[in-house]
C-alpha cells in the first residue's frame, strides 16, 4: 500500500512535456503544511488532464491522490517523486490560512494534517529501527519496503517512517525490527540532503501518527495508543489517467 493525499498551492509554473509516444506529462511543485510543519512536493500528472491544467496560475490550490514512485536515470541517479492518480483544482477551506516562505511562495496551511499531506503505507522493515539525536530531540527512523505489482512486474518502493520523542508513536517506531510487516499513517514530507557527489537528493519520509503490526493478509495488534485519524478522501471523480497508458521507457525524467 502506497497512497497519499496532498492539498496545497502550486508554487511554480507547471511544465508540460510529452513522451515520444505522445503521452502528456505535467510536473509541478506544490507547497503547504500545518502550523507545526511545512512541506513541498514535486508531483507529476499524466494524460489529458495534464494538458487541461497546464496553464493553471501559481498559488492555485489543488488536491491530489498520489503515490510515491522511485526511478533511476540513465546515469544511475535514483530519485523519488509523487505521481497523481487524480487531481482537482479546489477552493481553500474557511479554516485554511496562507503563509509566505522565505522565497515568497504562498503555502496553503491547513488546520488538520489529514487535509494537508496525509499518507498511508504498508510493507516490511528492511532493518531494525534506529534512534538518533536532533535539535528537536530524539527521533526514531525505520525504513519500509513497499512491494507492489505494476503491469505484472514487482516494484519495490522505499519510504522512511519517523517519529520524534514528543510524539505518541515514538516508542512504537523505535521498537520495530527487521522483517516486521507494518501499516503506518501520518504526514508525508520530503527530506532534502546532499550526496557525496554534491547532488541534491529528495527522499519521502512519513512522520507516523500511528503504526499497526500484523501479517500481510491480516492485521495484528495496534502498537500506538493514539486514536487513528481517518484518511480523508476527495470527492469521487474518474482517474486522471490509467496505469495502462504508461511506459517507463518513455518517461522524459
Amino acid at each position: 500500500m502506497n497512497t497519499h493525499f496532498i492539498r496545497g498551492n502550486i508554487i511554480n509554473q507547471p511544465e508540460l512535456k510529452y513522451t515520444p509516444k505522445g503521452l502528456p506529462i505535467l510536473t509541478l511543485n506544490v507547497g503547504g503544511g500545518t502550523e507545526k510543519r511545512r512541506w513541498y512536493h514535486r508531483t507529476a500528472v499524466y494524460g489529458n488532464i495534464a494538458e487541461i491544467i497546464a496553464d493553471t496560475p501559481i498559488n492555485t490550490a489543488v488536491a491530489m491522490h498520489c503515490n510515491v514512485q522511485q526511478r533511476e536515470s540513465a546515469n544511475g541517479f535514483k530519485y523519488s517523486n509523487l505521481v497523481a492518480n487524480e487531481i482537482r483544482l479546489v477552493e481553500p477551506l474557511p479554516t485554511d490560512t496562507i503563509s509566505t516562505d522565505a522565497n515568497g511562495n504562498e503555502l496553503l496551511i491547513a488546520a488538520d494534517p489529514t487535509l494537508s499531506s496525509w499518507g498511508l503505507i504498508s510493507g516490511n522493515l528492511t532493518r531494525d529501527a534506529r534512534v538518533g539525536d536532533t535539535s528537536r530531540g530524539q527521533v526514531a527512523n525505520a525504513h519500509v519496503a513497499i512491494n507492489e505489482f505494476v503491469k505484472g512486474e514487482s516494484i519495490t518502493t522505499y519510504i522512511q517512517v519517523s517519529a520524534f520523542s514528543d510524539q505518541p508513536s515514538f516508542e512504537s517506531v523505535a521498537s520495530l525490527t527487521k522483517g516486521a510487516y507494518v501499516i503506518a499513517q501520518g504526514m508525508l514530507v520530503i527530506n532534502r540532503w546532499t550526496d557525496n557527489d554534491g547532488r541534491n537528493r529528495y527522499d519521502p519520509n512519513l512522520l507516523a501518527e500511528s503504526i499497526l503490526l500484523g501479517m500481510k493478509n491480516g492485521l495484528g495488534a495496534t502498537v500506538s495508543r493514539e486514536k487513528v485519524k481517518p484518511h480523508t478522501p476527495m470527492p469521487g471523480r474518474p482517474p486522471a489517467f490509467s496505469n495502462d497508458d504508461l511506459d517507463d521507457a518513455d518517461l522524459p525524467f
